[in-house]
């Protein structure tokens, strides 16, 4: 599973959990159908997170928050 966020307003990919995707409707989605646990971040230079912070937003996303 590919995690990046988009924001429609100005039509960009930005830093996770920043834009306009409902992590918590995704997160039910994963469950629904068995999603398996792996996943990556995808990120240019712009959305950059450190590391830390990056842990962080995606623990929120496997927690349904």
């Amino acid at each position: 599973m590919h995690l990046k966020d988009y924001k429609k307003k100005t039509g960009q990919f930005v830093k996770l959990t920043e834009g306009d995707v409902n992590w918590k409707e995704v997160r039910k989605a994963f469950v629904e159908v068995g999603w398996p646990k792996f996943m990556t971040v995808e990120f240019n230079g712009d959305d950059f997170l450190e590391p830390d912070e990056l842990a962080k937003r995606i623990d929120r996303i496997i927690a349904g928050e």
